[in-house]
């Protein structure tokens, strides 16, 4: 039989209102989001839950599975749970790095590259681009991060003719946007996306620590200079449990004539 904590040990713990594994859930989410257990701390383990809130295994394991589910804590095998970071939130609508993006809810931004090279693309890229037979593509795969939580995995394509120096230049760390706009004078304008849920694979999900089949945001994105010219195009495939995307719409943007190249690059083997 579960026994209600006393007075003593948990005093938002009273009400019969709601079952003991949701009172413990909505305690822990309270000093997760008060930070009072810090992003990357350690949850007290379970043994600590039980003795604390003076209940079994039951309730504590059910609290737990619903914030690990909520994206408010993760877990570490053998070790136990921690509290997740703060999620990060991608302004879709704006012309907006991820470097800038990260910086700006205070967060450190980092690049590590996979792959960078000049190379000729496939029918697809090219098409998206609108480049013609034979041009080559700059293609570079980078593992992006915040605070060096790994977030999400980005690849992408640019002009391999205009843009050649790149492939040269230590971009970890980098933002590419900056890089375009200080150097090659380039004035990004709106971007066409799509957004769908995928399962990560077992080499996705060891670069941005997850585990094999975990949900995921597979993004594709094509982005334009401001005079409506192809500039960028990127895959992107980030970890569920750390992003949000938000947007405004802005009535006539997206081009109708993309949606079926986009549907066609969500297929692109990379």
């Amino acid at each position: 039989m579960q026994k209600r904590t006393s007075m003593s040990v948990h005093r938002s713990l009273l009400s019969f209102a709601l079952p003991i594994y949701a009172q413990i859930r909505d305690h822990l989410r309270e000093q997760i989001e008060a930070q009072t257990i810090p992003p990357n701390g350690p949850l007290p383990s379970e043994r600590a839950l039980c003795n604390e809130y003076q209940v079994s295994r039951g309730p504590v394991r059910q609290a737990l599975r619903e914030l690990e589910q909520e994206g408010l804590i993760y877990r570490r095998d053998r070790v136990g749970y921690f509290a997740a970071p703060p999620q990060v939130a991608y302004q879709l609508h704006q012309p907006i790095s991820f470097t800038e993006e990260i910086g700006l809810q205070g967060r450190r931004p980092g690049a590590q590259v996979l792959h960078q090279s000049i190379e000729a693309p496939s029918r697809r890229v090219r098409e998206a681009l609108r480049m013609s037979i034979g041009d080559p593509v700059l293609h570079i795969r980078r593992l992006r991060s915040a605070d060096a939580q790994p977030l999400m995995i980005e690849t992408l394509f640019l002009d391999g003719k205009r843009f050649a120096a790149l492939a040269q230049r230590d971009l970890n760390d980098q933002s590419i946007w900056q890089l375009l706009r200080g150097e090659y004078g380039v004035q990004v304008g709106g971007s066409s996306f799509q957004i769908q849920m995928t399962r990560l694979s077992a080499e996705i999900a060891e670069r941005l620590a997850v585990q094999e089949h975990d949900p995921g945001f597979s993004v594709v994105r094509l982005v334009h200079e401001a005079d409506g010219r192809p500039l960028e195009l990127i895959f992107e495939l980030y970890r569920a449990d750390q992003a949000v995307f938000r947007m405004t719409t802005q009535p006539g943007f997206l081009d109708q004539r993309l949606d079926s190249t986009l549907d066609a690059l969500m297929s692109e083997d990379l």
